[in-house]
């Protein structure tokens, strides 16, 4: 899935999710963080884990979910 493919789906501004993508320490709020649980086609477990920990990282619960 492309940068463009999630962030148009999570319906997140193109400079918002920019700033996600590179600010290291970024602590996504549970809004954010749910705003990404659709597009990243996340399972249960990988969707609760990001909603109970939202500033735990994004990229790497989408990552292993490929």
């Amino acid at each position: 899935m492309t940068d463009l493919e999630t962030y148009k789906k999570g319906n997140i501004d193109k400079k918002f999710f920019s700033k996600i993508r590179n600010t290291k320490c970024y602590n996504p709020s549970k809004n954010t963080a749910t705003s990404f649980v659709l597009p990243l086609e996340l399972n249960l477990t990988k969707s609760l884990t990001c909603l109970e920990r939202p500033a735990s990282r994004i990229h790497a619960a989408a990552g292993s979910s490929s």
